[in-house]
């Protein structure tokens, strides 16, 4: 139960023991009495081809898994793992978001880049997008520094 909703929320943490940062949430299936947690690996730097992703991880994401949870949650090594999949997120070269109009494209607006977290701010990106859509005054959002702009775009 110490890993239940409840007593262990959505978290994210970077530790000595583990070279990149380890993120995780609690997983309840409604059509299951199963509760497991998503641990995940933030930043590896993988590139991949989205239409050749593996179905499943190697030996050595497995162990990387294995070792960064070992170090950062008790009880972990006595965990099953039932399973794992691969997770692709798109992340842009500052890894920040990209929110705004590329140069010349006054009649596009982009949100793109999220780095696997956008979800946590899907409400005021909405907010955002619904505000340009409506041709509202965004001044009141400081989007400059994720403006794709940036990149020369």
């Amino acid at each position: 139960s110490l890993y239940f909703p409840l007593n262990f929320p959505t978290w994210y943490m970077c530790t000595p023991k583990s070279a990149l940062p380890l993120y995780g949430i609690p997983v309840v299936d409604p059509k299951s009495d199963i509760k497991s947690i998503k641990i995940g690996i933030h930043k590896r730097n993988v590139q991949v081809n989205p239409n050749n992703t593996p179905l499943s991880l190697n030996e050595e994401e497995w162990e990387e898994i294995r070792h960064a949870a070992r170090h950062s949650i008790q009880g972990s090594v006595d965990m099953p793992w039932p399973c794992a999949k691969p997770c692709l997120y798109t992340m842009s070269p500052d890894e920040n978001f990209i929110v705004g109009s590329p140069a010349g494209t006054e009649r596009v607006y982009c949100v793109a880049g999220l780095s696997g977290h956008g979800f946590k701010m899907v409400p005021a990106l909405g907010q955002i997008m619904a505000d340009w859509a409506l041709q509202q005054d965004l001044s009141q959002w400081n989007t400059e520094f994720v403006s794709p702009r940036r990149f020369g775009f």
